[in-house]
């Protein structure tokens, strides 16, 4: 049947200081600049957020896929948030999934943080990629540290 099949949603509170912003509005005296003070800008220990991130990568789907009860060559494509394209390389290869299955744009754009998954999906479905009948398991990552899967048949 179509609709979503599996999912998993994740947060640690206890790494927030790996990625966050450091202050809210309400944290600042009002007639502040902001971009002046840089606290509206997101602060990342990129170091351990990678580590994080390619390590929970392999779990996560291999979670997802157990919970729908399908094996990574049940999928078609693999939309991941566009973090970084090391990042994204080395997941890949430690979940082994082929090159074709994951697609990859931040060549294009960059990190779009919230965005990327919806505009790779996006192209996807415009180039003809992710059609009706297929399986999408999409995978990302986000300040707290939160980490979420979704596997969707179309």
């Amino acid at each position: 049947s179509k609709g979503l099949l599996a999912n998993r949603l994740y947060a640690d509170g206890s790494r927030w200081h790996d990625l966050y912003i450091p202050r809210t509005v309400h944290d600042v005296p009002e007639g502040t600049d902001f971009t002046e003070m840089r606290l509206n800008s997101l602060q990342m220990n990129g170091r351990e957020v990678y580590k994080f991130a390619v390590g929970t990568f392999a779990d996560l789907i291999a979670e997802t896929l157990e919970a729908a009860g399908l094996e990574a060559e049940d999928v078609d494509q693999f939309v991941c948030h566009q973090s970084n394209a090391r990042m994204l390389e080395s997941a890949r290869k430690r979940f082994g999934l082929p090159e074709e299955k994951m697609y990859i744009n931040i060549d294009r754009y960059g990190n779009c943080s919230a965005g990327s998954v919806p505009v790779a999906l996006n192209e996807l479905r415009r180039a003809g990629k992710c059609l009706e009948n297929q399986r999408v398991m999409f995978v990302a990552f986000g300040g707290g540290l939160t980490w979420s899967s979704s596997l969707w048949q179309f």
